[in-house]
């Protein structure tokens, strides 16, 4: 089984937010896409009700295995298969430096276990359902004075803890040309 293409479909499923397919490798039985969203203000869902908040470039690591039926499978956090990250600027190479989201209290995500090793029929679906969930779920809002933040001022920020992309990219992911979605 070669390589994929990923399709343009997901346009229909990020409710008209820009996003771009990044990085993706995929051999016969797993694959990994990375997605950046472009900066943007979103509400999201805290323990105490939702709050407004402009975003950074907001940048997914989706991990996913490939079954027997040739189905897209969602991995689940006991198998590091989403994680989340900020970016001051927009990812150029896998060397660039991330920040964890502030949302989260690590780079992986621990989405809701009823989705584990949940299949998808393409990849497209996979990709629009997994970062759907993480607009959608309750986030802690670490730092204090988000809400405060321009959309100027949000793309100055030290958001904490930073690492290499490569840390958390499969090296032989190939950059997609061009692949706005």
């Amino acid at each position: 089984m070669g390589a994929r293409e990923l399709g343009s479909s997901l346009s229909i499923l990020t409710e008209s937010r820009k996003m771009k397919i990044l990085y993706a490798h995929e051999d016969k039985n797993s694959g990994q896409v990375v997605i950046q969203f472009e900066p943007q203000a979103r509400t999201i869902f805290r323990r105490y009700g939702s709050i407004r908040l402009n975003f950074p470039y907001v940048i997914h690591v989706i991990n996913y295995r490939i079954n027997s039926f040739g189905q897209y499978v969602y991995r689940g956090f006991y198998s590091s298969a989403f994680a989340v990250f900020f970016s001051n600027a927009p990812i150029k190479s896998l060397s660039d430096i991330v920040f964890v989201s502030p949302t989260e209290r690590g780079a992986y995500v621990c989405t809701p276990h009823q989705y584990d090793d949940k299949a998808f029929e393409s990849k497209e679906e996979l990709i629009a359902f997994v970062s759907g969930l993480w607009w959608q779920m309750t986030h802690d809002v670490m730092c204090p004075h988000w809400s405060q933040f321009t959309p100027e001022e949000v793309l100055k920020q030290c958001w904490g803890l930073s690492a290499d992309l490569r840390q958390y990219v499969d090296l032989r992911a190939k950059l997609v040309e061009d692949k706005d979605v």
